[in-house]
């Protein structure tokens, strides 16, 4: 990413495993590192103007596909490290459909 608030290194890695063919778990890692080149504007305790924010966050993920395309999904997202930025965690679920 390059812009406001600084440019960023971004990386997104999963490992998916299938024990069934219609189940599959994701296990996956997210991280957004500012390197610290931009300027900040405005109050700089805001973290969406901190060019120096950098944030390591964990997922794991189920989804159970059925045959007409629909998808169940949930799954949890959970903070790893973080600096001005990101704490706790969350459960979410949800659909899919894949047409």
């Amino acid at each position: 990413y390059s812009g406001f608030p600084s440019d960023q290194i971004l990386a997104d890695a999963s490992i998916n495993y299938h024990p069934v063919s219609n189940l599959f778990f994701q296990l996956g890692a997210y991280v957004e590192y500012g390197v610290f080149n931009g300027n900040s504007r405005m109050d700089r305790s805001l973290f969406m103007y901190n060019p120096n924010y950098r944030l390591f966050k964990g997922r794991f993920e189920a989804t159970y596909c059925f045959d007409n395309g629909i998808s169940l999904v949930a799954g949890y997202d959970r903070f790893l490290w973080g600096k001005n930025v990101g704490t706790g965690g969350e459960f979410y679920w949800g659909t899919q459909y894949q047409f």
